[in-house]
């Protein structure tokens, strides 16, 4: 859907802002009224779903060609997949360093901003897709 309407900028930013946006409120806003914890654990689930579709579309229309594709799409894997590795360790000793998970959901939120950011210069390199024949 987001790469019909031929510029996917504003739905990459949409939804990194959504995933963002439920970072925040879990660290701030987590006893706000019962059952909160869920609605923004749902919050955080539908932009990093859509993150992760967003993604995968958009790597392979940065690569200048098919061929370059496989290679777009095994550095971005490394990159992501080495994140996910470091992540909880680094997020685990910032909870024990503060003893609060505040921070370190706003510390996750804070690469949120810097990944819309980001996202949304990649998404602009994007070409369209082409029409299958």
């Amino acid at each position: 859907m987001a790469h019909r309407s031929g510029d996917v900028r504003p739905w990459v930013a949409a939804s990194v802002g959504t995933a963002t946006v439920g970072l925040v409120l879990v660290a701030i806003a987590q006893d706000a009224f019962p059952g909160a914890a869920w609605v923004w654990a749902t919050v955080v689930g539908l932009g990093m779903g859509s993150n992760f579709s967003l993604a995968l579309s958009t790597i392979t229309q940065l690569a200048p060609s098919s061929a370059a594709a496989p290679a777009y799409s095994g550095m971005a894997f490394l990159v992501g997949y080495s994140m996910a590795a470091v992540g909880p360790v680094l997020l685990g000793l910032l909870y024990e360093a503060t003893g609060d998970y505040q921070v370190p959901f706003l510390t996750l939120a804070t690469l949120g901003l810097v990944a819309i950011l980001l996202g949304v210069l990649a998404a602009g390199r994007a070409r369209a897709p082409r029409p299958v024949a």
